[in-house]
């Protein structure tokens, strides 16, 4: 897999470094969660989102109130997540504004609209598209609920690392699924190019139907 970009260790070190030996600090932080909207363009059957936040699913965070957290939040990487936050018209200039004041931005895509955002975000070392994939094809689109998914995005995540972005995936892993799915996955995405993978249990929201689909807290921590 591609290395993370030195400037990011860099930065991180030096943050660190800044915060305790400058500023005497013992606990700041790291990452802000950065969510300008919550709308998705799925609906997951193991996602509880879709029913918990739909009261607001019309609201959006502007381009400034986005800048002024990140700005007052002071961590050096801003993760972007939703909903779908390629669904917000200004995220390009969200994105941009960012990384203008220095920071990294990972932004949390099902990768269904990637391909718009090549036009509003220009690709380099301080961004980093995270694509949310669940296994492979028969079992990622089963666990999006809708078929096709899984092609259009790892499409898109091989014309992103063809142009040059940073591309990460986002594996959420729910009982009944065999182990060498995602081995099968993982070699799949290392031989695309994928900087790098994350893995999470699925989170036990209460308005979803299906509960026997999470892991237990025993059977995630077996998992890991």
């Amino acid at each position: 897999m591609p290395r993370r970009p030195v400037s990011l260790e860099l930065g991180m070190a030096t943050y660190i470094a800044k915060k305790h030996l400058l500023e005497r600090k013992e606990m700041f932080p790291f990452t802000l969660m950065l969510e300008p909207l919550e709308l998705c363009n799925l609906a997951c059957s193991g996602c509880g989102r879709i029913q918990e936040y739909k009261d607001v699913f019309d609201k959006r965070l502007t381009v400034e109130q986005c800048l002024q957290a990140a700005e007052d939040c002071g961590a050096p990487i801003v993760n972007i997540p939703g909903g779908e936050p390629l669904i917000h018209k200004q995220i390009g200039e969200i994105v941009q504004g960012i990384i203008d004041q220095g920071r990294f931005v990972y932004l949390c895509t099902n990768g269904i609209l990637m391909d718009r955002a090549f036009e509003k975000i220009t690709a380099q070392k301080r961004f980093a598209f995270v694509v949310h994939i669940d296994g492979m094809e028969s079992v990622h689109d089963q666990a999006v609920d809708r078929a096709g998914v899984f092609k259009k995005a790892t499409a898109h995540m091989r014309e992103a690392i063809a142009r040059g972005y940073r591309v990460c995936t986002n594996t959420t892993i729910f009982r009944g699924t065999q182990p060498q799915e995602y081995v099968d996955l993982f070699v799949h995405l290392k031989e695309m190019g994928v900087e790098g993978c994350i893995t999470s249990p699925g989170f036990d929201y209460a308005s979803v139907t299906d509960q026997h689909q999470f892991l237990a807290r025993t059977e995630a921590q077996e998992a890991a």
